[in-house]
């Protein structure tokens, strides 16, 4: 999580990229696509499908950070 240092404190930014488990795709969350589909799930998480075939799932962590998982 990168970290700026100002006047006041320390103004920190979550990482909103994270990659598929199984080939390494970087996948990116600037529009806020997957964490809409996380928000509307019950768990937290929503499911991908990567082009590798692999399925795989993605969350957001207490830091606010974009984490993905195989199930």
């Amino acid at each position: 999580m990168p970290c700026i240092e100002t006047n006041n404190g320390f103004l920190c930014m979550a990482n909103i990229d994270f990659a598929c488990p199984k080939c390494k795709k970087v996948y990116s969350d600037d529009k806020d696509i997957y964490l809409n589909r996380c928000n509307k799930n019950s768990n937290g998480c929503t499911k991908i499908k990567c082009d590798c075939g692999t399925n795989f799932y993605m969350t957001y962590n207490y830091k606010g950070d974009a984490v993905s998982f195989l199930p």
